[in-house]
This record gives structure tokens, C-alpha cells and sequence, in this order.
């Protein structure tokens, strides 16, 4: 089961040239069952931090709900349980090319 949130903002995503994908929580009217075998990667939606200014001057709620994509979750505290990522470059080699 997944949960579906609206395509990103466009306003925030120009705003942060094209590297913030703000979404909106849609509650359990956007939830899917999907097949398992479908999924390709796996993302966090954390709630997106808000400023002090965008907590006060939020009387229409423009900004309730919002989450921003998180790639890879967990990745970086991963690193220190000794299980680094293979990011698929070249392997380094110490020898020198002489037998």
C-alpha cells in the first residue's frame, strides 16, 4: 500500500531550481495498493520545516500538509553501521601494473 500525494509545486520547485519537490498530504482518500514488484525506489516524505514567517502569515493554509521527497531514507546513518552504499564506480586498485 502506498500513499499518493499532488505533483510537486511548481512555484518552490522554480524557486529552489528544480532541487525541493514540495508535495501535499492527501490523507486516506490517496491511498493504493500496488504491486510490490512495481516499486523501483523507495522515498521519504518528511513534513517540509516552515520558517517562522511562513507559520504566522499562514491564516489560508497554503502551507498545511506540505512534505518535501527525501531520497534514500536512512542512507546516511547507514554509513556509520558499517554498511556503505556501492554508488557503481570504478574500484580502486594500489597495484601499480608490475607483477
Amino acid at each position: 500500500m502506498v500513499s499518493l500525494y499532488t505533483m510537486p509545486d511548481p512555484g518552490m520547485l522554480q524557486q529552489s531550481y528544480n532541487t525541493l519537490l514540495v508535495c501535499k498530504y492527501q490523507g486516506d482518500a490517496a491511498l493504493k495498493v500496488i504491486d510490490a514488484q512495481s516499486v523501483l525506489s523507495v522515498v521519504a516524505m518528511p513534513p517540509l520545516p516552515l520558517t517562522t514567517t511562513e507559520v504566522s502569515c499562514n491564516v489560508d493554509g497554503k502551507y498545511d500538509n506540505l512534505f518535501y521527497v527525501g531520497d534514500k531514507p536512512g542512507l546516511e546513518t547507514m554509513h556509520y553501521a558499517g554498511a556503505d552504499e556501492d554508488m557503481g564506480g570504478e574500484e580502486q586498485n594500489d597495484d601499480d601494473g608490475e607483477d
